[in-house]
């Protein structure tokens, strides 16, 4: 995703965010184009770098428009608010040819247990949230995202849930 900071909104907004997968032999692209002065967005999907398919939508008027990265990053620079136990964060952002939900919810302690092995590590461990977003975007039956927080929000550890022909997949921060 390539975002630039909105002086208006006070957050970063996607300019244009890419999504590539291989499969086999075959490679499909997909690309996001976000046109803030015309209020369009632009899908353009590719397969083995043909154009297949571009449609180009109307962002809703009431709409900040995001993509999962910037809203990720927003909600780490605290855009939405401040982060407490129990606050939860509903953000619509554009990944589809239509907005979509995706909900960061801060995690009681309980959360922690994604993490078992993280807290022991980890001294700075602070929060636990978790993303929950359409499964289509993850390729998950369950659509949740689980991430591992320092306390100045440097995400530590990240843990998908139920990744379609994978299980969980997890990830965690090697160097800061």
């Amino acid at each position: 995703t390539v975002m630039e900071f909105d002086k208006n909104s006070n957050r970063l907004r996607p300019l244009s965010s890419s999504q590539k997968k291989i499969k086999g032999k075959n490679v499909r692209d997909k690309t996001i184009k976000f046109d803030y002065e015309k209020g369009m967005c632009t899908f353009e999907y590719r397969k083995n770098g043909v154009l297949e398919k571009e449609k180009t939508i109307s962002i809703p008027s009431k709409l900040i428009p995001e993509d999962a990265v910037t809203a990720f990053h927003n909600f780490c620079n605290g855009v939405y608010g401040e982060v407490n136990e129990g606050s939860r964060y509903n953000i619509k952002i554009m990944v589809k040819e239509r907005p979509s939900d995706l909900s960061f919810e801060v995690c009681s302690t309980d959360g922690r247990k994604e993490f078992p092995l993280q807290e022991n590590k980890e001294k700075s461990l602070c929060f636990v949230a978790k993303i929950s977003l359409d499964p289509d975007i993850i390729e998950s039956n369950k659509g949740e995202i689980f991430v591992c927080f320092s306390s100045d929000s440097t995400p530590l550890a990240v843990k998908v849930k139920d990744v379609i022909g994978y299980g969980d997949l997890y990830g965690h921060l090697t160097t800061k």
